[in-house]
């Protein structure tokens, strides 16, 4: 789906691609725990949706939100900090128009590459960064808090 194609370039049919605020941090917080193994919390969540230099877009189908993406941003890379769609909403292209909608963003800011961290168990989430082209770059040893590696990946403009 291609959001430069619609009269309103952060809406398709009923999902809206919109910058967070602070009202949807509980239910971002809700989306992390039932996500991921080690969940930001509120207090960081709340955090980064006010950081300057920071990208936090979230989806929402008729004033629900469904998932977000936050990417921080320096003076020729940005880093991809979290992606996250609700389970009952997953393998509908969401998440794929969230990472579309950020890059627009980032190609604006004149920004060269894009770097990411992903667990390398998480095979779905691999194949779905190399659908954008983002190449692997390096293996980080015991990267999350629980010990699992992570595989470092880029996307260079």
């Amino acid at each position: 789906m291609d959001l430069r194609n619609n009269s309103n370039k952060n809406q398709i049919g009923d999902l809206k691609i919109r910058t967070v605020s602070l009202s949807d941090i509980n239910r971002l917080y809700y989306i992390e725990i039932h996500t991921f193994k080690t969940p930001f919390s509120i207090e960081t969540l709340s955090k980064l949706a006010q950081t300057p230099n920071i990208i936090y877009l979230v989806a929402e189908i008729k004033q629900f939100v469904i998932g977000h993406i936050i990417t921080s941003l320096r003076a020729t890379e940005a880093h991809i900090i979290s992606i996250v769609i609700d389970k009952d909403y997953r393998r509908r292209g969401y998440g794929s128009i969230l990472l579309k909608k950020t890059l627009e963003k980032i190609k604006e800011k004149k920004i060269k590459k894009l770097v990411l961290e992903v667990r390398v168990g998480n095979k779905v989430a691999i194949t779905f960064y190399e659908k954008f082209n983002f190449k692997p770059i390096k293996t980080k040893v015991s990267y999350y808090s629980d010990g699992e590696d992570a595989l470092e990946m880029w996307l260079n403009f």
